[in-house]
C-alpha cells in the first residue's frame, strides 16, 4: 500500500488537472475537456476512497 503522503499527491494532482479541464471545458460545450473533468473528478474520489482503507 502507498504512503498516505504519495496518495495525497495523486488527488491533488487529479484535483490540478480537473480544475484545469473544467475552466477548458467552458462550462461543459467542448466535450473532450468535459469528459477528461468527470474521469479526473472520478480518480479523486478513487484516491479518497483507496486511501480510507489505509491502516490507522
Amino acid at each position: 500500500m502507498p504512503s498516505p503522503y504519495i496518495l495525497l499527491a495523486i488527488a491533488i494532482l487529479f484535483e490540478v488537472a480537473g480544475t484545469s479541464f473544467l475552466k477548458a471545458s467552458r462550462g461543459f460545450t467542448q466535450p473532450v475537456a468535459g469528459v477528461l473533468t468527470v474521469l479526473f473528478y472520478a480518480g479523486v474520489a478513487i484516491v479518497n476512497f483507496w486511501s480510507t482503507g489505509l491502516p490507522h
